[in-house]
């Protein structure tokens, strides 16, 4: 299976932010970047993205 052409298409940094609402507390709403990459030959597409949470960048 090969991979489709809108998602090829997405390759490159991405920048924005994230929400995150915790119960009761405020909507925080953090810086986030995110990279997408084919990888193996192509043969995969990697998606890669961090985030801040209380001041320390988690990455996944």
């Amino acid at each position: 299976m090969s991979i489709p052409d809108d998602l090829k298409a997405a390759q490159g940094a991405w920048s924005g932010e994230s929400r995150l609402q915790l119960r009761e507390e405020p909507i925080r709403i953090p810086p986030s970047r995110a990279s997408v990459t084919l990888v193996a030959s192509g043969k995969f597409l990697a998606v890669r993205y961090d985030w801040v949470f209380e001041g320390t960048v988690r990455r996944a």
